[in-house]
């Protein structure tokens, strides 16, 4: 007769077997091994676990009972000597090694020279040259301001500029008339809290160069000219533009901020720039950013570096979508890091996103540079991710549909073992009953 113990174990003993056979995955491997230089390779003895790390981790199941799937340990090639080099003298490319050099090659012209010579990066002289436009033109001032030629001729159909190769191809031949309304605000504290309106039809310049000369004022530029403030400490002690609400032109690029000192620009809105020229913003000194809101131009590179503690704090950083994206919070200065709870909101591409911390690349609670600071996606296995966990259950992996499959079996079988103890008990309850009769 069966006993009950001889039923829990038989029953105990099938489940067993269904649930080794899922997580197995269900395969009679003949004689084999997993090769792969990940250790993970190395660990497994099933063909079809092996297989299923190939694409992830580079496992190849090879078989037969001498198989050989022993890992021969690299010899590190001896580094050749050279310098990253850049035709245009971009900084970005001033790097020490060839894997940074070439992750920026694309992205910024940079390349790796072999070679231990002086000269063998240098970067070439430019012919001489300048960017100009017509004299009448309410851009002349800024196309003469330009000083590279792709930067200029990148400006030709939106501001009309003009490269003329020469070394005095741009001298007018009469004095150029530029007419700008200036407003000057030069001493301590002589624009506080004031109302600034600029006229309609001309460009303006809003000088704001006294200690907190322009502090909590309010701004407004001409909506089709060219307006530039510009907020610079002069050693009178900073605030030159704290606080200020500033209205800028319509177009892009077409107001510009300067700002140097500490709390220069403290909760300051930056004008949207030129959408077709690289910019490089620079926070330097206390607190000269904090608060604020800076838009890299749309469809170009762009970069923040933060340098003095607090200079971007709860600062936003609005790049562009599809171009590289580069901040670097440091060093680390005293008390506070430069970025704490600053808010960047990276490119969609993964990978054209980079943010360097002076205690740690890449870092953030752990980083005082850095200290709460979303980080740059990455890969595309981040956004692959986020997909799993945003999708329909019918979308989901194949290992959780193998998941809830192992699970779905295990109630199953204890569903059987109960019903089976249920019947078991009933009998020999029936049984006792008959017994008591006879007596």
């Amino acid at each position: 007769m069966l006993t009950k113990f001889g039923l829990t174990t038989a029953l105990f003993a099938v489940l067993a077997l269904g649930v080794n056979g899922q997580r197995g995955g269900g395969d009679n491997n003949g004689p084999g091994c997993c090769y792969g230089a990940d250790a993970k390779c190395q660990r497994m003895n099933s063909e079809t676990t092996c297989q299923r790390m190939s694409s992830r981790k580079g496992c190849e199941w090879r078989s037969g009972e001498d198989a050989d799937c022993t890992v021969e340990s690299s010899v590190d090639e001896p580094v050749e000597s050279g310098c990253c080099y850049s035709a245009e003298g971009n900084s970005k490319c001033d790097v020490d090694d060839i894997t940074s050099c070439q992750k920026k090659a694309s992205r910024m012209g940079c390349e790796w020279r072999v070679g231990d010579t002086e000269d063998l990066c240098a970067t070439p002289t430019p012919e001489p040259g300048c960017c100009t436009a017509d004299q009448d033109s309410k851009m002349y001032a800024k196309c003469l301001a330009i000083d590279a030629q792709d930067s200029c001729e990148a400006k030709t159909s939106r501001w009309d500029c003009e490269w003329r190769s020469g070394a005095n191809a741009c001298d007018p031949t009469e004095p150029p008339v530029v007419d700008a309304h200036t407003v000057d605000c030069s001493g301590s504290w002589e624009c506080r809290r004031d109302t600034i309106t600029c006229p309609s039809d001309e460009p303006c310049i809003v000088l704001c160069t006294g200690n907190s000369a322009c502090m909590d004022a309010t701004i407004n530029c001409p909506a089709d000219y060219a307006c530039d403030v510009q907020c610079v400490d002069v050693g009178d002690g900073g605030n030159n533009c704290n606080d200020a609400v500033i209205t800028w032109p319509t177009d892009p690029g077409m107001g510009t901020l300067e700002c140097s000192g500490q709390y220069a620009c403290n909760n300051i809105d930056f004008p949207e720039p030129e959408p077709t020229m690289a910019i490089d913003f620079e926070c330097l000194d206390f607190r000269q950013c904090e608060d604020s809101t800076i838009r890299c131009p749309a469809d170009a590179d762009c970069s923040l570096t933060c340098e003095d503690q607090l200079s971007c704090r709860d600062t936003t950083l609005i790049c562009p979508d599809d171009h590289a994206c580069d901040v670097t919070c440091g060093p680390n200065v005293d008390i506070y890091g430069p970025c704490i709870n600053m808010d960047i909101q990276w490119p969609s591409t993964p990978g054209l996103g980079s943010l360097t911390c002076a205690d740690g690349v890449g870092s953030q609670m752990d980083s005082g540079s850095c200290y709460d600071v979303n980080s740059p996606p990455t890969s595309a296995q981040e956004h692959m991710a986020f997909d799993v966990l945003s999708s329909s259950p019918a979308a989901q992996p194949a290992l959780l549909n193998e998941s809830l499959m192992l699970l779905a079996g295990a109630c199953a079988m204890l569903m059987t073992l109960a019903t089976a103890f249920y019947m078991y008990g009933r009998k020999n309850k029936v049984v006792t009953a008959s017994w008591d009769s006879e007596e």
